[in-house]
């Protein structure tokens, strides 16, 4: 074997020869060729295995194919299934020499390959690959396909050995055959065995050494009565210009060198079975170490797939510009440098992210000097202009369907004055402006690729900076009720075990007549108990894990009971005062050394019957800790201007819960039957960088606390968590998921419904140019057009059944034009999400994964 000096200098020898040919695309019909692959091995281990059922002899590299057949074709699957035609055609293509028209990649694989024979470990690997990269660095995409490239030069290999294994095994066989016809004459007269001899001479012309060492072995076997064939037989070779010797040892040495290389081969591809390539590509990627020259020093400190969208950025600009991938890193780091160095920059602006994903990439792509095409530019004037593109492809798409309807109203149905137009015009309104919106909202998304919001990696867990507490605020109705909450909490925190994560069960009692209740006071008992019990079994002798928080109940003239006061957003609210250290609450218990949560700088709010999975705490601060996710306030009005005050995570429903009844089991994965959790608001996410807040997430506790304490009147609205996060400009955290329930009944849904809808309409006041204050003061709205625009959505989605509803009744009743017309509009608007799902599956694949969420963050 090479020693690692030699390994790198072949490298080098390699790339001063390798020639790129610009603008060549590579075909599947020339490269990789796998399925010929597949047949020629599949024929020899069929054959071979043929041999050994007949208890035949094989060469020694048919017992390496034989035994592992079924890794081979574990990897023929991967091979397959690695690389998508468009991955193929984006890789660099050699313009000369032997590997000519195929991947730059795959010619610097089998130069190394053949050097080695087929034998690799990480340091062969770094140190070819390095020495390569150090006269010609390779592109991310060409790093990232070096494993795959690999096992196609391995199967291709294999399949060349077994080829030659099917011709010995071929070879021996007939040398079996001859032996028995040569050993048979031997018993005859002489005439025989000059007739056998001949007969052998006019089939077999040179004794190749696989048929001569197997012929010679039979005819040895027999002693002195085959000496005079054997005689001939050396008389043959000498005409040969070898002897028996000769001959039988190249063969020995021959199958020798092939079993070793089919056993490298297939050690090898063990190997690749358990490399961590990721490390490996970080390690040898030049785009990698560029990156991590970040002034700020976060980039090195993200999780691996926020790194590796970077660098999927880095690659798409440099084939915008016409540049290497490096050149387009360091540009990125010079921009970070340089605006960075301004004395009013915040840390966003030191970060090589800002410039590549965030506001920045306008001055990265003009330092750059990128000439975009048509296509691009009108991708990234979408991009560039949500408000116009959004509302407007919406008002364009809704005067063409009510073209469209009154057409065929006109064509088909007898319209015989103006009422009867504006009264099929009401009621049509809501179902065709609901088609509109779900026909913009569907094209989106395919445009779009997912909006990705970069993450911190915490590997030795949360820092002390990011302290965070999570919350369960929730009504306490009875002792089993508080006892089944701490221990779901106690299982958060077993999932979730992270230094610096403090978990709180957020009490109020429910709405009573009276002030107290007989039951109250052992619901305390129960909870106070059950949270220190906990703290003795898991907390340090510093800092308390787990926390109870209760308040008691206030008179609500409004509401003419005794309640927690503004319920859950209340309860919210007055922890954060609490924890700002404020005495002016109603929590009248405090269970915990609250002295640990003076520097809580984060806060995840769950829902009683929301899991928290593993992990999935840690990212969630992960996500708001990174500079371009922090919250920039604005400094006139209440709102977050840049950034994310609050994080949304994407809700799954879980399985115990979906298939509790058969009311669940049909609707709970059903998109469009549930707006309000289904992710429509990932189009809001793509578009406008902002999403849509549903009760479950983590926010940033400053952040809260000086936009809302004071932002909302009393006894004016029921649903907060929409109107929370407009003003905290919540994000979507698609990439992390938290697990809720489902109502395992109608009744149930329709009542959780209602709250909704109920609290959808008490936000009107926030259409407005001014609102009133939590003190009573008029002052302008600071929310922005589509902040507004997300509570007449959800109003309108609120008003949609009803809608179709009436189009249907009257439509077949009092309503002009044909009942078919009717029907249709009721019934395509219902079915419309589940279509688009359909068409969607159909397409999928089809947007590339490279997206960004320019200008939003």
């Amino acid at each position: 074997m090479p020693n690692l000096e030699e390994l790198k200098q072949h490298a080098k020898e390699i790339a001063k020869g390798h020639k790129v040919k610009k603008g060549a695309t590579l075909s599947r019909n020339v490269f990789p060729k796998i399925d010929e692959d597949i047949e020629v091995l599949l024929k020899a281990y069929k054959i071979t295995n043929e041999v050994v059922k007949n208890k035949g002899y094989i060469v020694p590299a048919a017992e390496w194919l034989l035994d592992n057949f079924y890794m081979i074709e574990e990897h023929i699957k991967d091979i397959k299934h690695s690389l998508s035609q468009d991955y193929y055609r984006e890789l660099p293509v050699l313009e000369t020499g032997k590997f000519k028209g195929l991947p730059r990649v795959y010619a610097l694989v089998e130069e190394m390959l053949s050097y080695t024979d087929a034998s690799l470990n990480d340091d062969d690997l770094k140190a070819f690959i390095s020495g390569y990269q150090s006269v010609t660095p390779l592109t991310s995409r060409e790093l990232w396909v070096i494993p795959t490239m690999i096992r196609i030069a391995l199967i291709k290999k294999i399949r060349d050995i077994s080829v030659h294994i099917v011709e010995s095994q071929n070879l021996k066989r007939e040398a079996e055959k001859w032996a028995e016809r040569l050993l048979a004459a031997i018993e005859g007269t002489e005439e025989d065995i000059q007739r056998a001899i001949s007969e052998h001479d006019s089939q077999i012309g040179t004794m190749v050494p696989a048929y001569a060492e197997r012929l010679l072995k039979r005819l040895r076997e027999q002693g002195s009565e085959a000496a005079s064939i054997i005689r001939w037989i050396d008389g043959k070779l000498a005409l040969q210009g070898t002897n028996a010797e000769e001959i039988i040892q190249q063969e020995h040495q021959q199958q020798a060198a092939y079993k070793v290389s089919i056993g490298n081969a297939i050690t090898t591809l063990r190997f690749l079975a358990g490399i961590k390539w990721e490390e490996l590509f970080e390690e040898l990627s030049i785009v990698e170490q560029t990156l991590r020259q970040d002034p700020e020093g976060v980039y090195g400190k993200m999780e691996f797939a926020s790194r590796d969208f970077y660098r999927r950025q880095v690659e798409g600009l440099a084939k915008e510009a016409g540049v290497s991938e490096w050149e387009v890193a360091h540009a990125a780091i010079d921009c970070a440098r340089e605006f960075g160095s301004n004395p009013h920059a915040e840390a966003r602006h030191r970060h090589v992210g800002y410039y590549l994903i965030g506001k920045g990439r306008k001055q990265l792509e003009a330092r750059l000097n990128i000439k975009k095409s048509f296509v691009k530019k009108l991708k990234h004037g979408v991009v560039d202009h949500p408000y116009g593109f959004y509302f407007g492809s919406i008002s364009l798409l809704t005067a063409g369907l009510f073209a469209l309807f009154y057409f065929i109203l006109f064509r088909y149905g007898d319209v015989t004055n103006f009422w009867d137009l504006l009264v099929a015009m009401l009621v049509a309104a809501i179902p065709i402006f609901s088609l509109s919106i779900g026909i913009v909202h569907w094209a989106v998304t395919r445009m779009l690729p997912p909006c990705h919001l970069p993450k911190l990696e915490f590997k030795d867990g949360i820092p002390p900076e990011y302290r965070t507490l999570v919350i369960i605020p929730t009504l306490l109705s009875s002792e089993k009720r508080v006892k089944e909450l701490v221990e779901q909490m106690e299982v958060f925190y077993l999932a979730n075990h992270e230094k610096n994560l403090h978990f709180a069960l957020v009490g109020d009692f429910k709405d009573s007549p009276n002030q107290t209740e007989p039951q109250d006071e052992k619901i305390v008992e129960t909870a106070i108990k059950a949270i220190e019990e906990l703290n003795a079994r898991y907390s340090d002798e510093r800092k308390d894990i787990f926390f109870y928080f209760h308040r008691y109940r206030q008179w609500n003239p409004a509401q003419k009971t005794w309640m927690g006061w503004e319920r859950k957003r209340g309860a919210i609210i007055e922890l954060n005062r609490l924890l700002k250290g404020r005495g002016d609450t109603s929590y009248y218990i405090k269970v915990g050394d609250l002295s640990a949560l003076k520097s809580v700088k984060y806060i995840i709010t769950l829902d009683a019957d929301t899991q928290l999975p593993r992990d999935a705490a840690k990212r969630l601060v992960g996500t708001m800790a990174h500079p371009l996710n922090r919250p920039r306030l604005n400094p006139f009005v209440p709102r977050v201007e840049e950034g994310h005050g609050l994080l949304q995570p994407r809700i799954g429903v879980a399985v115990d819960s979906a298939s509790r009844s058969f009311f669940a089991l049909i609707f709970s994965g059903q998109t469009g039957i549930d707006p309000y959790t289904t992710a429509v608001s990932d189009v809001y996410q793509d578009l406008f960088g902002e999403g849509i807040f549903t009760g479950k997430g983590i926010y940033d506790l400053d952040a809260f606390y000086n936009v809302l304490d004071q932002a909302i009147p009393e006894n004016t609205i029921l649903s907060h968590d929409l109107l929370e996060g407009c003003y905290l400009r919540a994000g979507l955290v698609t990439d992390i998921e938290l697990i809720d329930g489902y109502p395992s009944h109608y009744v149930a849904y329709a009542m959780r419904l209602h709250r909704w809808v109920r609290g959808d309409w008490q936000l009107i006041p926030w259409l407005f140019s001014r609102i009133k204050d939590a003190r009573g003061n008029s002052a302008i709205n600071p929310l922005n057009a589509i902040s507004k625009w997300k509570i007449l959505d959800n109003m309108r989605r609120s008003l949609l059944p009803p809608a179709i509803f009436l189009a249907l009744m009257l439509g077949m009743t009092v309503l002009p034009g044909p009942v078919w017309l009717w029907v249709s509009l009721g019934v395509l608007t219902l079915a419309f999400p589940l279509l688009m799902d359909v068409i969607g599956n159909f397409l999928s694949g089809s947007s590339g994964a490279g997206g960004r969420c320019r200008a939003k963050l």
